[in-house]
C-alpha cells in the first residue's frame, strides 16, 4: 500500500497548500480522481509473470532459411 499513501499524501498536501482552492471539483470527485491514480500507478508498477517459451515462440526466432526447411512439401 506504499503507492496508496504516496498518492494520498500528494493529495493531502495539494489541498493544504490551497492548489486545488478554485477548482470545480467537490472532495468526492477528488478522491475518484485519487483512487483512479491508485489503481492506474499500481497496476502500471506490478510484476510480469515470467512465461515458458512455447514451440510457435521457438519457431519464430529461428532465421528465416531454416523455417522454409520446415514446412511441408507440395
Amino acid at each position: 500500500m506504499r503507492v496508496a499513501t504516496l498518492i494520498g499524501e500528494i493529495f493531502d498536501s495539494r489541498l493544504r497548500d490551497g492548489q486545488l482552492d478554485e477548482c470545480n471539483l467537490t472532495l468526492a470527485e477528488l478522491s475518484k480522481i485519487k483512487q483512479s491514480f491508485i489503481f492506474s500507478i499500481t497496476n502500471m508498477l506490478h510484476g510480469r509473470v515470467a512465461y515458458p517459451k512455447d514451440e510457435e515462440e521457438k519457431s519464430k526466432s529461428k532465421a528465416p532459411n531454416e523455417q522454409r526447411e520446415n514446412l511441408p512439401p507440395k
